[in-house]
């Protein structure tokens, strides 16, 4: 599980030390939404987390306006508290973190159902594991980090789905499918 968790994470290095992506240089995975949306959503998120009334009505928003659909779309995710946490002029880093952080959890996620359906603890499970969480839809959606949270949570469900299928305990479907649609709505509905 841990190679799994490690090599999608590694596998970005290359592409990082070719386009001089931090550490390797200036650069950030900012880009397109993620530069010119997101940031501007995760500084809201931080003004109404940080002034009593800015969840549900917030200045920052244009002349202003209601958040409640902005946060249930984009801000669902508890790997948003991070940008909380951290101070503003890190928030490309930690930005970078968390996607490096989701790529990872899918390849994690993806060698548990391996394991559970009896495939073996040889290389084929971080192979495998490896691939899914370097799927394209997940690379190319770097920059609307938001769609990579039921990505990585995705083969729980299917785990969570094969174990209440079993007559296990449907606890780990309902909380990975809870989860997957809180993160995600769009995403989540379809798992």
């Amino acid at each position: 599980v841990f190679f799994s968790f490690l090599l999608p994470i590694l596998a970005f290095i290359p592409a990082f030390i070719v386009s001089g992506i931090f550490p390797f240089g200036g650069e950030t995975t900012m880009a397109v939404d993620l530069r010119h949306e997101y940031v501007g959503f995760y500084e809201g998120f931080r003004n109404a987390l940080t002034n009593s009334g800015g969840f549900f009505y917030n200045m920052t928003k244009s002349i202003g306006g209601e958040m409640v659909g902005t946060f249930a779309y984009y801000m669902m995710s508890p790997w948003n508290l991070l940008f909380f946490v951290f101070p503003r002029e890190v928030m490309p880093i930690v930005i970078q973190a968390t996607q490096m952080l989701k790529i990872g959890l899918a390849g994690a996620s993806f060698s548990l159902l391996l394991l559970y359906n009896e495939h073996g603890k040889d290389w084929r499970v971080v192979l495998f594991s490896t691939m899914y969480g370097l799927l394209s839809f997940s690379t190319a959606n770097l920059l609307n980090h938001m769609w990579l949270d039921p990505i990585a949570v995705f083969p729980l469900v299917i785990l969570g789905l094969e174990r209440l299928i079993d007559g296990k305990n449907p606890l780990l479907y309902v909380t990975t499918l809870a989860y997957m649609i809180w993160t995600n709505f769009y995403i989540g509905y379809m798992g």
